[in-house]
C-alpha cells in the first residue's frame, strides 16, 4: 500500500492508508469502515420500512372507516330514492315504458307486414301474368 499506517478509531487497531491523500480523512480501517456504513444503511433502510409500513396501517384505517359505513350510506340512498318516488310515478314510469314497448312492436310488425303484401302482391302480379300467358297458348 502507499499510504501511511494510522490507528482505527473504532477498534483501535493498525491500518494503513489507501494514498497518501486519503491519509488525512480516513480515520478507521477498512473493515470497520465497512461495517459502519453497512450498520447505517441498515438504520436507514428500517427507518423507511417502518415509515411505508406505517403510512399503509394509516390508509388501511381511512379506507376501513370508509368502508365500514358504506352499506348504511347505500341503503340510506336507497331508502330515500324510493321515499321520493310514489307509486303514481312508478306506475306512470312502467306504463310509459310499456307503451313505448309495444309502440316499438306494431312499428315491426307493420313493416313486416307492409314487406308480406309486397311479396304477395309480386307473386300474384307473376301468377296473373303466368295465367295470360297460359289462356293466349291455348286459344292460339
Amino acid at each position: 500500500m502507499a499510504g501511511i499506517t494510522k490507528e482505527c478509531k473504532i477498534c483501535k487497531g493498525m491500518f494503513s492508508t489507501r494514498s497518501l491523500k486519503s491519509a488525512a480523512w480516513e480515520n478507521t480501517c477498512h473493515d470497520c469502515y465497512s461495517q459502519n456504513r453497512r450498520t447505517h444503511f441498515e438504520k436507514r433502510d428500517a427507518k423507511k420500512a417502518v415509515n411505508i409500513e406505517a403510512g399503509l396501517q394509516r390508509q388501511i384505517d381511512t379506507l376501513h372507516s370508509k368502508v365500514s359505513d358504506i352499506d348504511m350510506l347505500i341503503a340510506a340512498e336507497i331508502s330515500n330514492h324510493f321515499n321520493n318516488i310514489t307509486e303514481a310515478d312508478m306506475l306512470n314510469k312502467m306504463t310509459d315504458s310499456v307503451l313505448e314497448l309495444v309502440a316499438e312492436k306494431v312499428s315491426v310488425m307493420e313493416e313486416q307486414l307492409k314487406s308480406f303484401q309486397e311479396k304477395i302482391q309480386k307473386q300474384l302480379v307473376a301468377m296473373n301474368n303466368r295465367m295470360i300467358s297460359m289462356f293466349n297458348d291455348l286459344n292460339d
